[in-house]
């Protein structure tokens, strides 16, 4: 009994590692997580991801957005603030 116990534990991890593993590299290919991890960090900390919930996360990019072009910097672009947003959609605290 054992011995089926610690194969089948086996298997299940030999088979989930992939998927994982696949999930993972899906989202590091997001090019909201990459505009998230190259501008957030410009101005400040890295902030978790999983720290807000969404609608959050919305109202603190507008904000964000605000003073970039106070600091005469560029804001994102309508396509990139979405890209971030479907990044955080993963990501964010439910």
């Amino acid at each position: 009994m054992t011995k089926f116990r610690f194969a089948s534990m086996l298997a299940f991890i030999v088979m989930a590692v992939p998927v994982v593993a696949a999930a993972q590299m899906e989202e590091d290919k997001m090019p909201g997580k990459v505009l998230f991890e190259s501008r957030c960090p410009i101005c400040h900390q890295l902030p978790e991801p999983s720290m807000l919930k969404l609608p959050q996360w919305r109202r603190l990019l507008a904000t964000m957005q605000l003073r970039m072009q106070q600091s005469s910097m560029a804001p994102l672009t309508e396509q990139e603030l979405q890209q971030v947003l479907d990044y955080l959609a993963t990501q964010a605290r439910q």
